[in-house]
């Protein structure tokens, strides 16, 4: 009969709608009242669960982080009185093993089983957000940088900003003098006198130099372009990166890792971009 056809058309869209969104790599969420009634498997991915029981009739509210709870139960509340509210909206979402990520929830209002429903699509932001935090950080380095008087005030700055932003195991700053880059400033081994590489011979930082350009190596075991300047090294990874004035090598800032792979295409960002900063000093 129509009916029975037209009800059956309904079962197999939403049967087909469903199968996409369990294929998707989208993370989705499906709130009655609040209560999560459906999770796709990026979302159990997502906040790290094992089942789709683990999340089914729990209060969505529940995994949002401490610090959001308050102000997104309001928002709640006054979707529910329904009040204008946006449907995009970010927040810290706590994982199973504790971690708190950073999302964005999409919004929309749709129908569950004859019931009025809420899906939501949640998008990963957390490594954008570590990345502006960084770079945030970097600035007020900056605003420091601008201030300082001497050489000695530069490089400790730059050891601040470094070991808070990216972090390193040895970290340096070599200045060009004449044929030469001389480390004057070096942080994580003792350095006794000022360490020196000639710019027509080999090196990772002697090469950023010539060229110009930054150098991220992530594995520098047989690398020609590494030279270890100290006993103690255990490196893995080497990032140098020049400073520039007026488009000539006046410095270059290096940081070496004990791990393959240190340092990602963010950190060189930030680096260079802290490169910049003492360029206009």
């Amino acid at each position: 009969t129509p009916s029975n056809s037209s009800a059956a058309s309904d079962v197999y869209k939403r049967q087909r709608y469903r199968g996409l969104i369990e294929d998707s790599p989208v993370a989705v969420s499906v709130t009655v009242a609040g209560e999560i009634v459906y999770v796709s498997p990026e979302r159990l991915r997502l906040t790290g669960h094992q089942s789709k029981e683990e999340l089914i009739g729990t209060p969505g509210i529940e995994f949002v982080g401490s610090e959001d709870k308050e102000r997104i139960q309001a928002r709640i509340e006054a979707r529910r009185r329904g009040e204008q509210v946006s449907s995009i909206t970010s927040f810290t979402l706590r994982r199973v093993n504790g971690e708190v990520i950073h999302v964005i929830d999409y919004m929309s209002t749709i129908l569950w089983e004859g019931k009025k429903a809420v899906m939501h699509i949640l998008q990963d932001i957390t490594k954008q957000v570590q990345y502006e935090t960084r770079l945030e950080t970097l600035h007020r380095y900056a605003a420091a940088l601008a201030s300082s008087e001497t050489m000695d005030e530069v490089a400790d700055i730059t050891r601040d900003s470094l070991n808070d932003v990216v972090g390193f195991y040895v970290g340096a700053l070599g200045l060009v003098e004449g044929d030469n880059l001389v480390t004057r400033y070096i942080w994580g081994v003792d350095l006794l006198e000022p360490f020196t590489l000639p710019l027509d011979g080999p090196g990772i930082t002697v090469k950023a130099v010539n060229t110009g350009k930054t150098l991220n190596l992530g594995d520098i075991r047989n690398n020609s372009l590494y030279v270890k300047g100290y006993a103690d090294q255990k490196t893995g990874s080497e990032l140098a990166v020049p400073v520039k004035d007026s488009g000539k090598v006046v410095a270059v800032i290096n940081l070496e890792s004990e791990v393959r792979d240190a340092f990602s295409e963010e950190d060189q960002r930030l680096v260079e971009t802290l490169a910049s900063h003492i360029a206009s000093v």
